[in-house]
């Protein structure tokens, strides 16, 4: 099989992202916590940053009950890379022997929002964004991400 016949089947097979990120009140407050904190000021760009942190840890986040406070749509979440988040939260599903239905998915991803936007808002040591750069390049000697303080 050609490697483009082979990403066309795997993009037939696999959940599309939702035209809509849904986040809950908890979520919503803790990016203007962050707002606040770090002086970053989209929504999408934090959300972004909790994806990654969410991602970095190997356990799957737990799914939380949807209470849906504020919605982000699609392309302005994923900006210029488009259908990369959502392919890195498919990938990271695929790495454990599971493959969401595209509900199973959209909670996947809400959850893996929610709690990277409760460890950056947790670590104290995050105050702006040379911090989070920090955060993204540190990593503890096991491989684990560490947290920058």
């Amino acid at each position: 099989m050609k490697p483009q016949e082979a990403t066309a089947q795997l993009h037939s097979v696999a959940p599309a992202p939702p035209a809509t990120v849904r986040l809950s009140k908890q979520t919503r407050e803790q990016i203007a916590t962050l707002k606040r904190r770090t002086g970053i000021r989209h929504m999408n760009v934090l959300c972004r940053w909790a994806l990654c942190r969410s991602l970095s840890e190997p356990s799957p986040p737990s799914i939380l009950p949807s209470d849906t406070a504020t919605e982000i749509e699609w392309d302005v979440f994923a900006g210029v890379g488009g259908q990369l988040w959502w392919n890195l939260v498919l990938e990271g599903a695929s790495s454990r022997g599971v493959k969401p239905s595209s509900g199973e998915a959209e909670a996947l991803f809400r959850a893996h929002i929610a709690r990277g936007m409760s460890y950056l808002v947790g670590d104290p040591a995050i105050k702006d964004v040379t911090s989070l750069t920090r955060m993204a390049l540190r990593t503890s000697s096991d491989g684990e991400p560490a947290s920058v303080g």
